[in-house]
């Protein structure tokens, strides 16, 4: 990631918004063109990942999350997310009628989908414009911040997924509209919890193990040579 970071730094405004407009034309072309030229397995790649950090980190230098209010932000959440659901509903309801849409592609509610990606993206301008938090909810916040990122990795790890998630939850199809959501909801919180108590495990025996404090020192040692390397290379082009 640390290259990442001074890329995007040394990169002029007009570039930033010319990667941000790729991505989402990545996701637009992956979610109505039925392709995936960039691999993105609907979310499911290590590619995805670096792109949204990517989308994160385009956000805070264009400055979206100073112009955009926390107000708008929640307002285009709600719209995008019902957008999603909206697609969801419509291809259980036709059930077969629009072949295209049925056939398991995920429409909107996919990943890489860009009414879930302007989601993620008003959620992080959202939390960022956030001020006066408690001081003693901070360390939970952090603490779910990361959990988070680890419920993602194991949900999405192939194995996991293709051994115990594969057409497991195709019986919420059949579930009658006024409950589907509901039902959407609790399946999403049991998944949560399962691989969030996975991931604090993990923390755990990191902890007990001292790895954290290896991976720490072997990162800053690989940060501070990549950082070097590509001042070094900066300077040898001008």
């Amino acid at each position: 990631m640390p290259y990442i970071n001074v890329a995007i730094k040394h990169m002029s405004a007009q570039q930033h918004r010319t990667v941000l407009l790729m991505i989402f034309g990545f996701s637009v072309w992956t979610t109505f063109c039925f392709s995936d030229p960039m691999n993105l397995l609907a979310g499911y790649s290590v590619f995805w990942i670096l792109l949204l950090y990517i989308v994160g980190a385009l956000v805070k230098a264009i400055g979206l999350d100073k112009r955009i209010s926390q107000r708008c932000a929640i307002l285009g959440y709600m719209i995008c997310a019902i957008l999603a659901y909206g697609s969801k509903m419509c291809e259980v309801l036709l059930d077969g009628r629009l072949t295209r849409l049925t056939q398991g592609t995920g429409f909107l509610m996919s990943y890489t989908s860009p009414a879930v990606l302007l989601c993620a993206v008003f959620l992080l301008i959202f939390f960022c414009q956030m001020q006066n938090v408690p001081k003693r909810l901070i360390p939970g916040i952090r603490w779910m911040s990361s959990v988070s990122f680890g419920v993602f990795l194991i949900h999405t790890q192939i194995i996991i997924r293709t051994r115990f998630y594969k057409n497991a939850f195709v019986w919420i199809t059949t579930l009658d509209v006024s409950v589907f959501f509901l039902v959407v909801i609790v399946s999403s919180i049991v998944v949560y919890c399962l691989c969030g108590s996975l991931e604090y495990l993990r923390q755990w025996i990191f902890v007990r193990m001292g790895i954290n404090r290896r991976v720490e020192i072997l990162y800053k040692a690989v940060k501070s040579r990549i950082l070097q390397w590509m001042e070094n290379f900066g300077e040898s082009n001008i």
